[in-house]
């Protein structure tokens, strides 16, 4: 969906913990970091050397930290660093505009098939990637609620 906004996995190490470094160690800014990975943004600034000293960051850092991994991965190329593909949500279906939603009584429920073919009376972007899952008066589908599942509950119509 977007080519300059990529999000990367360590193997072992929480996301906050490896992006610090690498932005102390190779100078390397992120977006956003969290326990699960790190988001980098490319910027029309940015040259393809900037991708090259990030590429060499990540080896680094992966060659300090061998102890993390599995006795019998010691010694073997191994890939520290997983991309993570952006979700493919579904088409909006929005019954109500945002506004309307916004001041429409609503009620609150669990994160389960109950919500197929409720309307959302809120909007939920989950960081990363940023990008909002579900808008408020939006028909909530199956292919959302993978998406909604680190939330206890979420305000219907």
């Amino acid at each position: 969906l977007d080519k300059l906004r990529f999000y990367l996995r360590h193997a072992y190490i929480k996301g906050q913990d490896w992006a610090d470094e690498m932005e102390q160690s190779h100078g390397i800014s992120y977006e956003l970091a969290n326990d699960y990975g790190v988001l980098f943004l490319g910027q029309i600034g940015h040259s393809p050397s900037d991708f090259v000293v990030l590429m060499q960051g990540l080896q680094a850092f992966a060659k300090l930290h061998p102890k993390h991994l599995h006795p019998c991965h010691q010694g073997q190329e191994t890939s520290f660093f997983e991309a993570v593909p952006l979700p493919i949500l579904p088409k909006v279906m929005a019954d109500l505009s945002p506004r309307e939603a916004f001041f429409s009584c609503s009620e609150c429920f669990g994160i389960d098939e109950r919500l197929l073919g409720r309307v959302s009376g809120e909007t939920v972007v989950s960081c990363p990637p940023g990008i909002p899952v579900l808008l408020s008066g939006e028909r909530i589908q199956a292919e959302h609620l993978p998406f909604l599942r680190h939330l206890s509950e979420i305000s219907v119509l």
